[in-house]
């Protein structure tokens, strides 16, 4: 599968490269950072194409983390209707964290939580009261 790479180039001869569906790649012997679209296969025969210098390719690959992440911002973009929300007050509540899984901060979800210090250094004012309204609150704390 085809994914965007970034290329930092430092060092070596000044050089432009062509590599088919990507814009030419221009290297002018200091410091390039530039981009391409390949797969992982193709990286290392354009990596060798751009001789004495230095290159470290950074990879962009999604994680499994960025990807529920993703998913769960599409999901409040493209529908947010349609959010299937834990309770009714979910969507006010000061815990919600579209970020994790079961985008609540608490954990009460099923998924993730904060870290308990992070909890520990809000839980006052309307984030108490939220914790405190949540209905979930006895079925996972």
């Amino acid at each position: 599968m085809k994914t965007v790479w970034t290329l930092v180039v430092s060092g070596g001869e000044p050089v432009t490269l062509k590599f088919k569906g990507n814009p030419p790649m221009v290297h002018q012997g200091r410091m390039s950072v530039l981009k391409v679209i390949a797969t992982e296969d193709e990286v290392p025969s354009i990596v060798e194409k751009f001789a004495g210098a230095r290159v470290k390719v950074v990879d962009h690959r999604e994680t499994p983390e960025q990807k529920v992440e993703r998913r769960n911002h599409l999901a409040m973009l493209n529908d947010p209707d349609n959010i299937e929300w834990n309770t009714p007050l979910c969507h006010s509540c000061a815990w919600f964290d579209r970020n994790l899984e079961g985008m609540c901060a608490l954990g009460r979800s099923g998924g993730e939580s904060w870290e308990d210090e992070a909890i520990q250094a809000v839980y006052k004012d309307k984030f108490e009261k939220d914790a405190e309204a949540c209905p979930l609150s006895t079925k996972f704390d």
